[in-house]
């Protein structure tokens, strides 16, 4: 009878660690005190690896042991924003990532594409956001960055519905 009780013990031990390693990380707020503010249509020129935080996972990536170089920006109006983040004469090697808040799931956009200069072209609404260069390169690298379009537009509408509600009403 021991070793059944002990058998059982082991394997309900066994079932909450695979439960608590198997169970979503919930975001966690980077550090996004701004490096710099970015207005629209001024470049901001920098040293990779200079005043970075340490990564956190966002964007649907484990960013853990990268640098993230944070910008702010904010708008005054809906804009179609375009930022970019280029070195002289070759892509910097690194990520850039969109959010509207300081947590990783408050990602908008990114482009990891690594084989060219970055950007990011997306309708904003109003307010405050933050772009990441995100790098794991140790090197200090001159790069540019910043917003270098902010053109009127109309942000894409959300519904507080959800989505089978939306769909019904096209069947």
């Amino acid at each position: 009878m021991l070793n059944i009780e002990r058998t059982l013990f082991f394997l309900s031990l066994l079932a909450l660690t695979v439960a608590l390693i198997a169970a979503p990380t919930p975001a966690r707020a980077f550090d996004c005190t701004p490096i710099a503010t970015t207005p629209c249509g001024i470049a901001y020129y920098g040293l990779l690896n200079t005043g970075a935080v340490p990564g956190e996972p966002a964007c649907g990536f484990d960013y853990t042991g990268w640098n993230f170089h944070v910008f702010e920006f904010t708008l005054t109006s809906p804009s179609q924003t375009v930022i970019e983040m280029f070195g002289p004469g070759m892509p910097v090697d690194g990520d850039l990532l969109l959010f509207d808040g300081c947590l990783g799931s408050d990602c908008i956009a990114s482009d990891t594409n690594p084989n060219d200069g970055q950007n990011i072209m997306v309708c904003l609404d109003v307010g405050t956001y933050y772009f990441v260069i995100a790098s794991q390169s140790t090197a200090t690298t001159v790069f540019a960055t910043g917003v270098s379009s902010c053109l009127p537009c109309d942000p894409v509408p959300t519904s507080s519905w959800d989505w089978g509600s939306l769909k019904s009403m096209f069947r």
